[in-house]
């Protein structure tokens, strides 16, 4: 056996025996995260490194604990008020990642959150942006009522800390509290009645900044989960 034929054999033993010496295990779970979502979620562990995601939807009462927090940070009730109908409903997606110890964890995650709101009062579009919404093209000659819909996508990074607490081989109840701030955002306003593709810019710029400054979201999360 020559020297290259033994390194390849030796590597090769190295790692089945590596390979044999690593724990999978793999999570599923529904979960509460108040006040972000209801959702679904996934977790892939081996040894002590886990890496996984979730999906759910935002709600009541979920979206008015999401601005209560934001006005407790400083937000004007106005500007809550503007923000308010695009909160009515949105989806959230999560991917997370850390290590694990005994039966904590601690890790990072991305949340990408859609908004999809209800009708934005145009009285508080055109004080918060100082425009005049008379000012924009009307898409048709009709009689128009001149409603207006406001959705944002947020960006959240965040740390979360958690335990799970096991009550059999496959089954598990987990706990979890965590804290994310905004990264990034997008919004946009839109109309039946009216043109307002030249607004839609001024209302991205002007939520950015809210969005950056307050939204910090604390959540605690409580679990349900099976292994596999």
């Amino acid at each position: 056996m020559n020297r290259t034929t033994l390194f390849f054999v030796l590597m090769a033993s190295l790692v089945y025996a590596a390979e044999g010496q690593v724990e999978h295990q793999n999570d599923v779970k529904i979960i509460l995260e108040t006040p972000v979502q209801y959702g679904v979620g996934y977790t892939h562990s081996f040894n002590q490194i886990y890496a996984g995601g979730q999906v759910g939807f935002l709600s009541e009462p979920n979206s008015t604990l999401i601005l209560g927090s934001m006005q407790a940070l400083g937000v004007d009730e106005i500007v809550v008020d503007l923000i308010e109908n695009a909160f009515q409903f949105g989806w959230v997606f999560e991917l997370n990642g850390g290590y694990q110890f005994e039966k904590f964890y601690a890790g990072l995650f991305f949340q990408y959150i859609t908004l999809s709101g209800d009708e934005t009062p145009n009285d508080i579009v055109e004080l918060v942006l100082d425009v005049d919404l008379n000012a924009f093209p009307r898409l048709n000659q009709r009689v128009a009522d001149d409603t207006m819909t406001l959705d944002s996508d947020l960006t959240q990074l965040g740390l979360q800390f958690g335990h799970n607490f096991d009550f059999s081989d496959s089954f598990f109840l987990n706990t979890e509290v965590a804290l994310s701030m905004n990264i990034g955002s997008s919004s946009s306003v839109s109309s039946p009645d009216r043109d307002y593709s030249g607004l839609s810019p001024l209302m991205d710029d002007y939520l950015k900044d809210i969005y950056r400054s307050y939204a910090f979201v604390p959540s605690i999360t409580v679990g349900f989960g099976k292994r596999f």
